[in-house]
């Protein structure tokens, strides 16, 4: 057996250093730390505090770790569970992990330390079989794990008869003449969502049936995400029947029918796995109910762990599936196919608006929300989306032909200037200002964006702010701090400036460590200038530089800005293949595949962000502020053509997206609201942790505009941004030093400004 002795020997420390390690009785260097759980680790040494209670008698203690204890069917099971244990004898200790891998580890190692009799579990890492193997069956602690049966592990388990239960079901709906339908399910790394998955496609494929992806939806088991799933992949196109493996799933799939005006069953039959109990016996909501008795499954785990324990010698791996309602799943009777009348968004519209906007995902989650506004209002919205780089021109040259093309549009924030004094913004100040129209439900530095010389000119739709995206496991891995600590004498942390940054993305770059996880250390987004220039101004404004100055004299040639140069060139050398023209689609590409282990980009891909980590990279993601603590504050507005004949509903549209409604479930279809409602929504907040980081970081966004004083033309911020970018490249080909790129782009400014009126430095000192 494993001793403090042998673990001291193998950290080269002290005993008395490693017990107070793990006790936590007395600090130890972070260094010293790190050594002795390396040792721990290897070893596979737990420091069991109640050893001096084994001597007298054996532990009584089960402890108990579930996701949570949101749904119906964790506390029915925790009944079960507690129950017969208590019936005989045990006490509980009960821990959940919230579906966090790091809570659920640490919590099963404080279980084993604390000298647990046995452990039952509903586990979210079923793929960790290293860790279930070296933490659990190794020291042969007795363990049932309930539900999600781990990959590869010799071990008891107890769960509900997913497959035959789904095929019977699936079955019954094609006999009785349904074709069209789909199944929503929880995460498929769960051996429960697997087996319903499989016995649905069996059941189609045996009759014939062509099963289209989208037939099969794997959500992560909350009602948002099914609320999203469903709006995403069934709002416009309703299935006959839809299938749902889990009571939390189909409330989402309820609120979203609900919200597209859609019915059960006249336009969707709703089948749905739930919990048995009598509060469901009267429920008449359309929805068919199959039942499954989670107390029953908890009783049955916690029988076999006393098993376990009272046999450890003689007793053999269990695995057991319990049956769902028989009768439920005989019965199952659904309406007659020909009566049912299927509508989505019973829409009557007397009135068209247009709408020309940004192709982004805010404008993506709106067009799927906007049918619940012409429902309401009888008004059509029709969209018309472009590529960032097109929406400008396209909007001056309708307003160029004093023609009403569209009714209204998107703009950038620093676009505001230019727009204004070239007539493509109407005034809509007195419907800002009026009793209608909520603007205290918004964050004022989002109308802020909107206001010129104390009036207004459109209301913020898509709002936030540049983020660090980091990967987690890896900054908190303990080998990679002890050799980051070696390397660069400092903890590894997430960078606070421009040069920790770069050195920590030197560190996650195989070229420069090879012993790194990741390929490179981050990505650079520069294919087109209006990606491009963000990257720049962060750094340009954390070292101190600017473009111009507060008497609108351009300042490209500065100190401060070569600073900013060179530590973007460095930068470089740790992004892949060396390529700044990558977009920030490729470079979220590079961070969500595991090529990289930074990601600086915006807020609004924050939730795709997260989402495609977890399917494709075993890590965890995190976000905070940006280096330097100077992002851009980036959004889009909705501004409304002078010209249009249609003001009062473009108004009427504006008002419903200040709706509270509105704004959480644009958050929850990954857009990126501007109203305070999403920021102060604890469920939300639990799901979306980086709405935390956006709010912090939004009280330090600078905003990128244009010069301006009264009686001068206004300089498209673009074409200044446009000789900055160049300078850049230029410097980055080996064209020409930062030094001679910088001077250049100052000679450059200097004629552009001066162009539209505003003095260079020389004719201000001739004056």
């Amino acid at each position: 057996m494993i001793t403090l002795k042998d673990v001291a020997r193998e950290a080269g420390v002290s005993i008395a250093t490693v017990s107070c390690a793990l006790s936590g009785k007395k600090a130890v260097r972070p260094e010293t730390y790190t050594k002795i759980m390396d040792a721990v680790e290897k070893l596979k040494y737990i420091p069991n505090y109640s050893a001096r209670n084994l001597k007298k008698k054996a532990s009584n203690m089960v402890s108990v770790l579930l996701p949570g204890m949101r749904s119906q069917f964790y506390s029915g099971l925790f009944d079960g569970i507690s129950s017969y244990l208590q019936s005989h004898g045990y006490s509980i200790n009960i821990a959940f992990s919230n579906d966090s891998v790091d809570v659920e580890c640490t919590k099963i190692d404080e279980f084993i330390t604390q000298n647990s009799a046995g452990l039952i579990i509903v586990t979210t890492q079923p793929g960790n079989t290293a860790f279930f193997q070296n933490h659990i069956m190794d020291y042969q602690i007795p363990a049932v794990f309930v539900e999600r049966e781990p990959d590869s592990v010799f071990c008891n388990y107890v769960g509900f008869r997913h497959y035959d239960t789904f095929y019977s079901i699936t079955k019954q709906v094609l006999k009785q003449g349904y074709r069209d339908i789909s199944i929503v399910c929880g995460p498929l790394e769960f051996s429960s969502e697997r087996n319903y998955v499989r016995a649905f496609r069996d059941a189609m494929e045996t009759q014939g049936e062509d099963l289209a992806p989208e037939k099969i939806c794997a959500t992560n088991f909350t009602r948002e995400d099914a609320f999203s799933s469903f709006m995403k992949i069934f709002s416009r196109k309703p299935p006959e029947v839809l299938l749902s493996t889990n009571r939390e799933i189909t409330y989402g799939i309820q609120t979203a029918m609900e919200y597209c005006g859609l019915r059960t069953p006249e336009d969707i039959v709703l089948i749905s796995c739930s919990e048995e109990s009598w509060i469901n016996i009267n429920q008449n909501d359309g929805v068919i109910k199959i039942s499954r008795n989670s107390t029953v499954l908890g009783e049955q785990a916690a029988r076999i762990l006393l098993q376990n324990i009272h046999n450890p010698r003689l007793y053999e791996q269990t695995i057991q599936e319990i049956d769902f309602s028989e009768k439920d799943i005989r019965l199952v009777s659904l309406p007659e196919k020909e009566k049912q009348q299927k509508q989505s968004f019973r829409i009557s519209c007397k009135e068209k608006i247009r709408f020309l906007a940004v192709d982004n995902p805010t404008i993506q989650a709106l067009q799927l929300l906007t049918g619940h506004f012409e429902a309401e209002t009888g008004i059509q919205v029709e969209f018309h989306c472009v590529p960032q780089n097109q929406l400008l021109s396209m909007i001056s040259e309708s307003c160029a032909t004093l023609t009403q093309t569209y009714d209204f549009y998107t703009y950038d924030v620093p676009w505001l200037e230019y727009m204004v004094q070239n007539m493509c913004l109407a005034d809509i100040s007195s419907f800002i200002e009026s009793d209608s129209f909520r603007k205290d439900q918004f964050f004022q530095s989002g109308f802020r964006n909107c206001q010129l010389n104390g009036r207004y000119f459109g209301i913020p739709v898509s709002g936030g702010t540049q983020l660090l995206f980091y990967r987690k496991d890896l900054f908190e891995n303990r080998e990679l701090q002890a050799e980051y600590q070696k390397r660069s004498l400092i903890s590894l942390r997430t960078p606070r400036t421009w040069k920790e940054f770069n050195d920590v993305a030197a560190f996650f770059t195989r070229k420069e460590n090879p012993a790194s996880p990741t390929e490179y250390g981050a990505s650079f987004a520069g294919a087109i200038d209006e990606e491009l220039a963000p990257e720049i101004l962060i750094r340009l404004w954390a070292c101190g530089g600017k473009l111009w100055d507060n008497y609108h004299r351009p300042t490209f040639h500065t100190k401060e800005n070569r600073m900013a140069f060179e530590s973007i060139l460095h930068t470089l050398d740790y992004i892949p293949e060396k390529d700044m023209n990558r977009s920030i689609t490729q470079t979220v590409d590079d961070f969500c595949t595991g090529r990289t282990a930074m990601l600086i980009t915006y807020s609004e891909f924050a939730h795709g962000i997260n989402r495609r980590v977890k399917e494709n990279v075993s890590g965890r993601i995190a976000s905070g502020m940006v280096p330097g603590k100077a992002p851009a504050s980036v959004g889009w507005n909705l501004g409304l053509n002078p010209f249009s004949s249609h003001r009062e509903a473009v108004c009427r549209f504006f008002s419903w997206l200040c709706n509270s409604d509105t704004s959480l479930y644009l958050t929850i279809l990954n857009g990126a609201s501007t109203v305070v409602t999403p920021y102060r929504n604890s469920e939300l907040l639990k799901l979306h942790p980086w709405l935390v980081s956006t709010e912090e970081s939004l009280q330090y966004a600078k905003r990128r505009n244009s010069p301006y004083r009264k009686n001068r033309l206004i300089i498209p911020v673009e074409q200044i941004e446009k000789i900055m970018c160049q300078a850049l490249r230029k410097t980055y080909q080996g064209d020409t030093s930062v030094e001679e790129a910088l001077k250049a782009a100052q000679e450059e400014a200097d004629h552009l400004f001066s162009m539209y009126g505003y003095p260079t430095i020389h004719e201000i000192f001739r004056r």
